[in-house]
């Protein structure tokens, strides 16, 4: 009840209808926390510096996170293009993909997690989207070969072991009641 009174006060102290809006020139060259400032300033940068890897290294992840996903792509292409592949720069890459097809694994996107995983092969969403794309390309037991490989290399207080564990009840449902090997030899 008394914000916008008091929001009124504060206005007329402070505020003045008279003075002009700040031209764009002038906020992106001090754009302070505002996010849009600051993705149209680097915007414009890489297009007067398009060969700055950096630059778009810096700016993948945050297309993706404001789900921007068709420039996240570009900007992770321009990366590890100008600057090479690394795990972090493929994985990002992977996981704008897989968001950008509403959560399936495409072809482009495990390549990307594969070749990720050749590059730090202890990653966990790295293998967590290589399970995934077993389990969508009707590959099950490779699935849950993968995901129960990356329980048991996770600690007990990992953040992404719920999930994990939600696909493996379900492929071991799916599966049905199996003999393990171990146990017939």
């Amino acid at each position: 009840v008394l914000l916008p009174p008091f929001g009124l006060c504060l206005y007329l102290l402070t505020g003045s209808p008279e003075k002009p809006d700040m031209p764009l020139e002038a906020r992106l060259a001090n754009p302070g926390n505002n996010m849009s400032l600051l993705i149209a300033k680097a915007e414009r940068h890489l297009a007067e510096n398009p060969e700055d890897g950096a630059g778009w290294d810096i700016l993948a992840p945050i297309y993706f996170r404001t789900m921007r996903l068709g420039d996240a792509e570009l900007a992770y292409r321009n990366a590890i293009r100008i600057q090479g592949p690394s795990s972090d720069r493929l994985i990002g890459l992977g996981e704008t993909l897989v968001a950008a097809n509403d959560g399936i694994v495409t072809e482009d996107a495990r390549s990307a997690f594969e070749e990720g995983l050749r590059l730090d092969a202890t990653n966990p969403r790295a293998r967590f989207y290589v399970g995934l794309a077993y389990e969508q390309a009707g590959r099950k037991q490779e699935a849950l070969a993968a995901f129960e490989g990356l329980v048991k290399d996770s600690k007990s207080d990992s953040p992404w072991l719920p999930l994990v564990n939600e696909h493996i009840a379900a492929l071991k449902q799916e599966n049905g009641p199996t003999v393990d090997r171990a146990q017939t030899q």
